[in-house]
């Protein structure tokens, strides 16, 4: 199945956000969300690149914050959940710093 490991990240990160608030436990570090935002779109993005290699990596960019504005309107609609540009922020770090190291890690999977 072509683009599979992008539908499942994605899929995955959707369901995560889409949780009511209630049911995510209070994290006892402060910004521990911002790291897991981070993570969720680093990773993603680190699937993107792999699915889509053939894209220029600004496209990729761009695919990534809006697939990150998405998430974080669908989190509108949500019990407890509300749109943090902080949490945008951590998302876009996460596409970033994944587009970046993305040619090396994805060297390490083809050897």
């Amino acid at each position: 199945m072509k683009y599979w490991l992008t539908i499942i990240v994605s899929l995955g990160i959707l369901i995560v956000v889409l949780l009511p608030g209630s049911t995510i436990p209070n994290p006892k570090i402060v910004g521990l969300d911002k790291v897991v935002h981070f993570t969720m779109f680093f990773i993603w993005i680190i699937a993107v690149s792999y699915d889509f290699s053939f894209l220029k990596k600004w496209i990729l960019l761009l695919v990534g914050i809006f697939f990150s504005v998405l998430t974080e309107l669908f989190q509108l609609f949500v019990d407890s959940r509300s749109f943090e540009v902080y949490d945008l922020l951590a998302d876009g770090t996460g596409v970033i710093a994944g587009l970046l190291l993305s040619p090396y890690i994805l060297s390490l999977f083809k050897k």
